[in-house]
């Protein structure tokens, strides 16, 4: 009986060991263990020499004219398999390690993974970093490779090191790997092809890829709580062998990453709330089970601390920010496994500054800038200057004018959800001046009022312009009236710079070749050069005929040139941000294209479709011109009325009107009522007095007084009274 007493307790021990309760503090050691943060540096040691300082010689060059160098020995990359590079006149698309180490990652062509060539030393070095464990813990020590040339790499030739002893390595488990490869596409001459904009164009293609893992099993000593872990080859590596890539090197107090065993997986390992239409959320993780799931004990923790009474595989009803925990104590799994998933209510929104000027108005919607995104309900609250007008609980808002703004953004069923962002409205558009002018006017000074010069225009795309300056004068037309609607556009210039072709002139005068010009930012085009043919029959048309210089978009100048020598044109186009093609009529001299073709760090730039221009010498400067903005010049009565009364027994009496007013003419009073009365005009006052045909032209006096209105006409009026009857 007492034997039976002893086994049982032995068996209870081992099953307490094996199966006990959850570590919850399972944490993975190991710093960017996956590579996905690409090369860190100073992260870790190597024996071997990082390439990036070579690859990066070319790497991200498309002019195939830098060298290749792909001399790989006691080295290694760390990179994906999908970049797509050139060089020696070749693109690739691959790791620029070397095409010849093509191989994914676990997790497909996007995968970064470190690649390596190792020395031929014994027990070289491929990784080694310093870590912080937990004391009395059972650790794994595993990582995952995949050879590149043969030999092949096997679980033999890899040594696991911690604090510098060697680990028991166990034999490797090879896995095959269905992953999804994204490959640039290539055209018939094997470049790369490319959208409208210029990008490389992708497919996603979809393959099998086989990985090896291989892992040894540590227990730290109590107290401990750093340890150095190295991967290192075994014995000596020959010439031109061994290569191969490493991915997901772990150091864990747990065996839930060997590819044996299984752990719970969650959808995500962050769940924001604030991404949600309800206050809370279900943790709903799936687990593959070994064997069966009837033996499995399920207990969750929030930040470290046991929940009672949750003993399901799922959470529901999760409305607070925290870390839970899973546990699975599952006899089939061969240890207990940990798997946190972090609950946290975030949102964050920034704004940048707005500068108003090319478009003068613009439509901000933010709904693009707020994180987390997504459909979830959403309120707004604008905070705006008095000149704007505020949206209410809307996405967009409509800036016009200069101030400080701010939009708070709350998820409507999360409380704790929401966040403030101010942003700036810089108006680089000018304040339109208040103008008039009155009928009849034939010119009219036009200006701002702040000192600085402008472009006037009738047009919205200002051609053809009036003028430019700080004051401009306005021809205006005849027949002028009523209110008219002119456009103003900064005129303000700062040097930019010179370019086109610096070559040798051709050796006989052609048909046009026209210049391409891309503007990214509002520039003006001052001047530029030409070279017309020499002889006039030829097609120079001389000063005694000007020609027509003409810029896509309704931009045109016409100017004299000088036959067989070089004639300056002066254009002051103001370009807004478009592409724009310069040409004109007629046989010139031309250059190869060349010299300067971009200035400003892109503002400008220059292309050649025939690859060759008749124009050189393009002046630029940087324009502070913004969108066009209206300005209404109002028609207005620039004449004062009279301050006598006229009255008809005044021998002469002037009443002057200004047009489209009228004026309107009113006798002495004081004379008897009922009397007949009419109006009469003349031409000169004299003679011909014919009656008048209008409004008030005749009647009986009312008043003591005969009124005649709306008088518009320039002539002479008088006032004929009789007695009842008598006026003919």
């Amino acid at each position: 009986m007492k034997r039976i007493y002893v086994i049982l307790i032995f068996i209870v021990a081992f099953l307490q060991q094996s199966y006990g309760q959850c570590d919850i503090n399972v944490q993975e050691a190991v710093r960017n263990g996956d590579f996905d943060a690409g090369f860190i540096p100073g992260d870790f040691r190597t024996g071997h020499t990082n390439a990036g300082s070579i690859v990066d010689g070319f790497i991200g060059k498309e002019d195939h004219t830098s060298g290749c160098n792909w001399v790989t020995g006691g080295q290694y990359y760390i990179s994906t398999n999908e970049v797509s590079y050139s060089c020696g006149w070749a693109n690739y698309v691959g790791t620029p390690f070397n095409p010849d180490y093509g191989r994914d990652g676990i997790d497909g062509s996007g995968d970064a993974i470190m690649y390596m060539d190792p020395l031929t030393a014994n027990d070289a070095l491929v990784w080694e970093q310093d870590i912080v464990v937990q004391p009395n813990q059972n650790y794994t020590f595993s990582l995952w490779f995949t050879s590149v040339n043969n030999p092949p790499v096997t679980s033999s030739n890899i040594n696991l090191k911690v604090d510098g002893a060697n680990q028991a390595v166990q034999p490797g488990i090879t896995k095959t790997f269905i992953v999804t490869r994204r490959v640039a596409k290539l055209d018939s001459n094997g470049e790369f092809e490319r959208d409208i904009d210029g990008n490389i164009v992708y497919e996603v293609v979809t393959g099998p890829v086989d990985w090896t893992q291989t892992y040894a099993s540590i227990t730290t000593s109590p107290g401990q709580t750093t340890a150095t872990i190295g991967v290192h080859m075994t014995g000596g590596v020959q010439v031109n062998g061994y290569e191969f890539a490493v991915d997901k090197i772990s150091f864990i107090n747990s065996c839930q990453n060997l590819t044996t065993n299984t752990k719970p997986i969650f959808n995500s390992d962050t769940i924001n709330l604030c991404e949600s239409n309800a206050a809370s959320v279900d943790l709903t993780p799936t687990y593959n089970d070994n064997g069966s799931e009837a033996n499995n004990t399920y207990s969750w923790y929030k930040n470290g601390v046991l929940i009672t009474g949750e003993t399901a595989l799922n959470l529901t009803g999760v409305n607070s920010e925290g870390v839970y925990t899973l546990c699975v104590e599952d006899p089939d799994n061969g240890c207990p496994v940990s798997v946190p998933v972090v609950v946290n209510k975030e949102m964050s929104l920034s704004i940048s500054d707005v500068d108003l000027c090319n478009p003068a108005v613009v439509n901000l919607n933010i709904n693009s800038f707020i994180d987390p995104s997504g459909t979830y309900a959403k309120d707004y609250s604008w905070t705006v200057p008095g000149s704007e007008t505020n949206p209410g609980n809307s996405e967009s808002i409509v800036l016009s004018n200069s101030g400080s703004f701010s939009v708070t953004v709350s998820n409507s069923n999360v409380s704790g959800c929401s966040v403030t962002a101010p942003f700036n409205v810089t108006s680089n558009i000018p304040t339109a001046p208040s103008l008039d002018y009155c009928f009849g006017d034939v010119t009219k000074n036009l200006e701002v009022g702040d000192s600085k010069s402008y472009i006037w225009s009738t047009s919205p795309t200002m051609s053809p312009s009036i003028g430019e300056g700080v004051t401009v004068v306005w021809n205006i037309p005849s027949g002028t009236s009523g209110d008219q609607t002119l456009y103003i556009q900064s005129a303000e210039t700062s040097p930019l710079g010179t370019a086109g072709p610096t070559g040798a002139w051709s050796g006989w005068a052609g048909a046009n070749e026209s210049v391409q010009i891309t503007v990214n930012s509002a520039v003006k085009l001052v001047s530029f050069g030409v070279k017309a043919d020499s002889w006039i029959n030829g097609g120079c048309p001389g000063v005694s005929d000007s020609i027509n210089f003409n810029l896509s978009g309704g931009n045109s100048v016409k100017e004299p040139v000088s036959c067989g020598s070089v004639s300056t044109v002066n254009a002051g186009w103001t370009l807004s941000p478009g592409t724009y093609t310069l040409s004109a009529s007629g046989n010139w001299y031309s250059k190869s294209a060349g010299g300067i073709s971009e200035l400003g760090s892109g503002a400008v730039t220059l292309n050649y479709p025939s690859g060759n221009s008749s124009f050189i010498n393009l002046v630029f400067e940087e324009s502070q011109a913004c969108a066009p903005i209206p300005v209404t010049v109002s028609e207005g009565s620039c004449c004062t009325a009279p301050t006598d009364d006229p009255s008809i027994h005044i021998p002469s009496s002037t009443l002057e009107v200004c047009s489209p007013n009228t004026g309107e003419i009113k006798s002495a009073t004081g004379l008897t009522n009922g009397l007949d009365y009419r109006w009469e005009v003349s031409s000169d006052g004299l003679s011909d007095w014919e009656t008048y045909v209008g409004t008030g032209d005749s009647g009986d006096i009312s008043g003591t007084q005969a009124t005649l209105p709306s008088v518009a006409v320039d002539q002479w009026y008088r006032l004929v009274v009789a007695l009842d009857g008598n006026l003919n």
